[in-house]
């Protein structure tokens, strides 16, 4: 399938598109192999932020596929819908809604679901478990969970080390929530995880 272009560059400023990203800052098509997108599928894009991800996203997925990017933020997902109309952009809706409660995706079931460096802004011990087992509740048997976060080593960009989130940390959150680690990949500055929901 020929990619579509959306007008994205790595470095283009648009009014319309606001909030943090580490789009620009890895490789992002090593990422989209590893989940192994394809013609057709279903994505969710945790914590999307401005959306580099789910535009990405939209162009592998196709005309027959659908993403849904939501962030916590209504400021950005309504910036993020705006910029996808005028760009004529038609399968990727956009959701404000928290990940830490039960999300309301209309009865979609996805093939993946991606979180890049937006769950180490949650407290955890309170809430992790709960954003697992509710990602896998929206997946369909053998769905794919990639998560990004940045690796335990200082860097010029990113959080604090303090607020950073071992991987084993994940993988034990994954493990309660009855998914299956696949992959683990370090990246520059990050690294790269991939669970899977049981096959039926």
């Amino acid at each position: 399938m020929k990619a579509r272009n959306h007008g994205r560059k790595s470095d283009e400023k648009d009014e319309m598109r606001h909030g943090p990203t580490s789009y620009v800052k890895q490789n992002s098509g090593f990422i989209f192999d590893k989940i192994g997108w394809l013609s057709g599928h279903a994505f969710l894009d945790l914590g999307c932020g401005r959306g580099d991800y789910s535009l990405h996203a939209s162009e592998i997925v196709g005309d027959d596929g659908v993403v849904l990017a939501v962030d916590k933020y209504d400021y950005i997902t309504d910036d993020l819908a705006k910029w996808l109309k005028s760009h004529g952009v038609g399968n990727v809706r956009t959701m404000a809604a928290d990940m830490t409660e039960h999300l309301d995706v209309g009865g979609v079931v996805f093939d993946s679901c991606m979180a890049a460096t937006a769950l180490y802004l949650l407290d955890l011990d309170t809430f992790g478990v709960h954003v697992f087992k509710e990602v896998r509740r929206l997946l369909k048997p053998g769905g794919v969970f990639a998560v990004i976060e940045f690796s335990m080593k200082n860097s010029s960009y990113g959080p604090p080390l303090k607020a950073r989130v071992v991987p084993e940390e994940f993988k034990a959150l994954a493990q309660e929530a009855g998914f299956a680690e696949s992959e683990f990949h370090y990246m520059e500055n990050q690294y790269l995880m991939l669970f899977h929901t049981p096959v039926a």
